[in-house]
């Protein structure tokens, strides 16, 4: 065995990632792919084989990777911690049935999705997260550890800070040139939410329009 790849997350995300396993496998038979749970049980039922990070560590290949697919954000920085301490390396995986733009550009550790766009002129740190069917359009600036789920429209000239999460089938209306929206650090946007003006370092907002609820407290 020459590469072992690990989903770190056999659950939720991991599974969706599924598409993107195939595609990468498709190109390179040579790479097996394993799901590392720290929770995991025999009961699993997987078509990949399931272990904890410990026993990853064990697996003998000449290169190991891990790719991050789980959503929590305050749990994505703790694995990415212990990865990178273990001198396991970052991989991104971006399907082949996304768009992503010749002069956007994204940092290490991502997952995107399939049918997703990244548009021209877009900015994103480490340990990206984008499911189906995103769309991140012109001039957009993301920063480490931001989240999107299904559906998410984050229109052009948003910025955002670290460790944002967004609901599946929000909306964020587009900034301009010279005043970019504004999403702040560790702030939650909710399901459906309908985003038309900027959002506060750790504010949870939901609705049309979207509006605090509450304030973040893990990230």
């Amino acid at each position: 065995m020459n590469a072992v790849l690990g989903i770190y997350g056999a659950q939720g995300h991991g599974r969706d990632v599924d598409f993107m396993i195939e595609e990468l496998q498709a190109l390179d038979p040579s790479i097996e792919v394993v799901y590392i749970d720290d929770n995991f049980s025999s009961s699993h039922s997987l078509n990949l084989r399931v272990m904890n990070f410990e026993m990853f560590l064990a697996e003998r290949a000449a290169i190991k990777e891990v790719c991050i697919a789980i959503g929590r954000v305050d749990v994505r920085k703790r694995l990415s911690k212990i990865c990178a301490e273990a001198g396991i390396a970052a991989r991104s995986l971006i399907s082949a049935r996304a768009v992503v733009s010749r002069y956007a550009e994204i940092g290490k550790g991502a997952l995107v999705g399939p049918h997703s766009i990244v548009s021209a002129n877009v900015k994103i740190g480490d340990f990206f997260q984008a499911n189906s069917l995103c769309n991140v359009a012109h001039d957009c600036r993301l920063g480490n550890y931001v989240t999107l789920g299904p559906g998410v429209l984050c229109n052009g000239n948003v910025h955002m800070g670290d460790n944002v999460y967004v609901g599946a089938g929000a909306i964020i209306k587009q900034g301009q040139n010279d005043r970019p929206r504004l999403i702040g650090r560790n702030a939650v946007i909710g399901m459906g939410a309908v985003v038309l003006a900027d959002v506060p370092d750790g504010a949870v907002v939901a609705g049309n329009p979207a509006a605090a609820i509450r304030w973040n407290s893990y990230c």
